[in-house]
C-alpha cells in the first residue's frame, strides 16, 4: 500500500517536482492563473475607500481607460492625494502595463505613507506583480512587507502561501497557513491550498483529518481530494473516474493535478480492459494472445 500511494503522489507530482526556488518559476500557467484570479478579489476586499471601489466599479479596462486614467490624475493635481496614484498604478497594472504601474507605485512608496493599510496594498499589488513575471524572490520580499504593515492580512497571507506552494516549499506554506487567524471564508480558501500542500508531501492522514474532513463535500476541491484518497486506498479507477470526469470551478492551482490524474485514470482503466479481454480470450481456448 506504501509504495501504491508513493508511485500515485509521484505520478501526479512528477512535473512539479523538478521545480526549485533557484529557478524563479512558478509550477504552472495555472499557478499563475490562481494569482491572477486572487489578484481580483484582493482589490474587492481590501479597502473602504471611496474613491478606489468608484474606480473599480469603472473598471479600467473599459473602452474608456485612458479617460479614465486622465480623470484620477486631474483628481490628484486638485487635492494631492498617494491613493490616487495607487489608483493610476492599479489601472496599469490590470492593463498589463507593468513599467507604467511600478512608476506610480514607486512614487507613492518613496513619499510619506502614514497609512499602513495602504503601504500594505501596495507592497501587496508589486508582490502579485512580480509574481506573474515568474520573479519568485522579488514577489516575496514585496508581501512580506506587506505583511509587517498590516500583520495577519488574509489577503497578503493568501499570495504568500500560493507562492510557497507553487515552488514546492510546502512545510513553510502550511506553517504560514497554521499561524493565521480569520473568518470561516478565508479559511474555507486557505485550506483548499493546504489540501495541494499534503498532497504534494505525501501525507495523506493530514490530507483526510486537516482538508478533507474539514471542508463541504460539495467543494469540487474536496471531491478531488477524496476521489485522491479513494484511488490511493482502493486502486478503483472506474469508481473513482465517475467520481471526478465531470468536475467543475476547480481552483487554479488543482487543475494541473487534476488533469494529471484524469490522464492516469483513463490509461489504468485501458489496460485493466485489456487485461480483462485477453483474459477472456485466454479462457475461451485462443491460442494466440497480443498484450501490445
Amino acid at each position: 500500500m506504501e509504495i501504491k500511494i508513493l508511485f500515485l503522489l509521484f505520478l501526479l507530482f512528477s512535473s512539479c517536482s523538478s521545480l526549485t526556488t533557484n529557478n524563479n518559476k512558478f509550477v504552472s500557467r495555472d499557478m499563475k492563473k490562481s494569482l491572477e484570479l486572487n489578484n481580483n478579489i484582493f482589490e474587492l476586499l481590501r479597502f473602504d475607500y471611496s474613491a478606489l471601489k468608484n474606480m473599480i466599479d469603472r473598471k479600467c479596462l473599459s473602452k474608456d481607460f485612458f479617460k479614465e486614467i486622465d480623470t484620477i490624475k486631474k483628481l490628484h493635481r486638485n487635492k494631492p492625494n498617494p491613493l490616487y496614484q495607487v489608483e493610476i498604478g492599479l489601472c496599469f497594472q490590470l492593463a498589463g502595463e507593468f513599467p507604467k504601474a511600478l512608476y506610480y507605485y514607486d512614487r507613492v512608496l518613496s513619499g510619506i505613507i502614514k497609512n499602513k493599510r495602504l503601504k500594505s496594498s501596495v507592497y501587496n499589488n508589486l508582490g502579485i506583480m512580480y509574481g506573474k513575471r515568474d520573479q519568485f524572490d522579488t514577489a516575496y520580499g514585496y508581501l512580506e512587507k506587506a505583511l509587517i504593515e498590516v500583520p495577519n492580512n488574509f489577503v497578503t497571507v493568501y499570495n504568500m502561501a500560493l507562492i510557497l506552494t507553487s515552488v514546492g516549499r510546502y512545510d513553510e506554506s502550511i506553517s504560514l497557513i497554521n499561524k493565521f487567524q480569520g473568518n470561516s471564508h478565508e479559511h474555507i480558501q486557505l485550506t483548499k491550498i493546504l489540501g495541494v500542500d499534503y498532497l504534494s508531501l505525501s501525507d495523506i492522514n493530514s490530507l483526510e483529518a486537516k482538508v478533507v474532513n474539514k471542508l463541504d463535500d460539495k467543494l469540487s476541491e474536496i471531491i478531488f481530494l477524496r476521489a485522491v484518497i479513494k484511488y490511493v486506498k482502493t486502486g478503483d479507477s472506474k469508481v473513482v473516474y465517475e467520481l471526478i470526469k465531470d468536475l467543475e470551478d476547480l481552483n487554479p492551482i488543482y487543475q494541473e493535478l487534476y488533469n494529471k490524474l484524469v490522464r492516469i485514470l483513463k490509461k489504468q482503466i485501458r489496460e485493466d480492459e485489456k487485461k480483462s479481454t485477453n483474459a477472456q480470450f485466454f479462457k475461451s481456448g485462443g491460442s494466440q494472445i497480443n498484450f501490445s
